[in-house]
């Protein structure tokens, strides 16, 4: 599940970013057959914080080739799950399961570590595992992150902190962001000097390199990098106010210490992904020098999704299937790790038409909007799956198994399972 700038939603909040699992549809495909997985049965808990409201475990996923890892986050005091009003300030116990990806047995589990309710959980192209925890709230000892390394078995192999950002003199977490391939770790710490940035190796987390942006130089928030350079959206100056905001922003690339260059606004960054704010989940680099990009005000134009070089031209469009009335390009956008296949996220609303039928009846029963998700390769415009996850939840937690064509492997309320695609020709 991939980092934000800085802004952490609560749990029941979090569960509106969660794919659901229920009508999963699959085609009969080559490759090992899908499991479900129950994580009541492993620490995943729901609660009632008071009449009319529940709360739930938080929950991250990360994919290797030979581990899935599940981060289950509950609050420390177990006394506090039946009571009313749970705090999201109060020091919570972050486990790791690690299950066999062929057969969804759970090898291990590690912990408890112990931080804020958000944290993050990354794999790394060495199969580690990267777990980032918080410490602004009730925090014992300096305040910040704590970053681990983990080895595929949950093994502690290094831990670093990082110190937190200065925000309007208050501390705040920084800028967190990796590679697709997993390779490449950039954190960014703004001061009031300017921004601290530190490039780290991620399956070492030794520093590759650090520089810093001076203050009052303009530099561009920073929303995906790969292995060598880095795409941003120019900051404005002037202050957001409710129902403001860039319409069109400026978007500038450019490799790693050097000079910005701009960068067509092909792309969409209206909204954003869970965990740190500001950092789309509609765009990702494909490789180092490629990146998939969504312009949804051209909807199902084929140059809605576009596959572009950094330097602003476009490699190719991918071709939509056809899908049902009233589906939307929605996002998001998620890239393999081994960077041979991406997927994009569709809405589907049948709502729309039962509205359309019932105008003058305005039923109360609304149908919830359903997600599908196309998957292609990085090598060519035509699909090669879909997957029709269901419609319990608007947008998800997802990630693309390294079998071909690509598994899904679904991280839903209490539920982790991997589904085969129905494949396209």
């Amino acid at each position: 599940m991939t980092g934000l700038a800085k802004l952490r939603m609560s749990p029941k909040i979090a569960l509106f970013l969660i794919l659901g699992l229920s009508g999963v549809s699959c085609a009969h495909a080559s490759g090992p057959p899908g499991w479900s997985v129950d994580l009541k049965k492993y620490g995943y808990q729901e609660w009632q914080e008071r009449p009319g409201i529940s709360n739930a475990s938080a929950l991250c996923l990360a994919v290797t080739s030979n581990v899935f890892a599940v981060a289950v986050g509950n609050p420390s005091s177990k006394t506090e799950t039946g009571k009313q009003g749970v705090r999201v300030d109060a020091n919570w116990e972050i486990s790791l399961l690690l299950f066999d990806p062929p057969t969804g047995k759970l090898n291990s589990k590690r912990g408890p570590w112990t931080g804020d309710m958000s944290f993050e959980l990354y794999s790394t192209s060495q199969g580690n595992l990267l777990l980032l925890l918080q410490h602004f709230h009730q925090a014992i000892g300096d305040v910040g992150e704590t970053l681990y390394l983990l080895s595929p078995t949950g093994d502690e192999l290094k831990k670093i902190s990082l110190p937190p950002s200065i925000l309007n003199s208050r501390q705040t977490w920084s800028t967190f962001l990796i590679s697709p391939t997993g390779s490449s770790v950039l954190v960014a710490q703004v001061l009031p000097d300017g921004v601290h940035y530190k490039l780290l190796n991620a399956d070492t987390l030794e520093i590759k390199s650090e520089w810093t942006a001076d203050a009052g130089s303009n530099s561009p928030k920073v929303l995906a990098i790969s292995d060598k350079e880095w795409l941003g959206r120019s900051v404005s100056k002037a202050p957001r106010t409710i129902g403001t905001g860039d319409e069109d922003p400026k978007f500038f690339v450019g490799e790693f210490d050097g000079t910005w260059s701009p960068f067509p606004t092909s792309i969409d960054v209206g909204h954003t992904g869970y965990g740190r704010f500001w950092i789309s989940n509609q765009l990702a680099f494909l490789s180092d020098s490629t990146i998939v990009g969504l312009n949804k005000k051209r909807e199902m134009a084929e140059a809605s999704i576009t596959v572009l070089g950094s330097d602003g031209t476009t490699v190719f469009s991918p071709t939509i299937p056809k899908l049902e009335p009233y589906t939307f390009l929605s996002g998001p956008v998620n890239v393999s790790q081994d960077g041979r296949y991406f997927a994009v996220g569709f809405t589907h609303r049948p709502w729309l038409s039962h509205l359309m039928l019932d105008v003058w009846k305005l039923d109360d029963t609304i149908m919830p909007d359903e997600i599908e998700l196309i998957v292609w390769p990085s090598s060519g415009p035509l699909p090669v799956a879909k997957f029709h996850p269901g419609s319990d939840l608007e947008a998800g937690v997802f990630s693309l198994g390294f079998d071909d064509p690509p598994s899904l492997v679904l991280l839903g309320r209490s539920t982790l399972k991997v589904v085969r695609g129905q494949p396209l020709r």
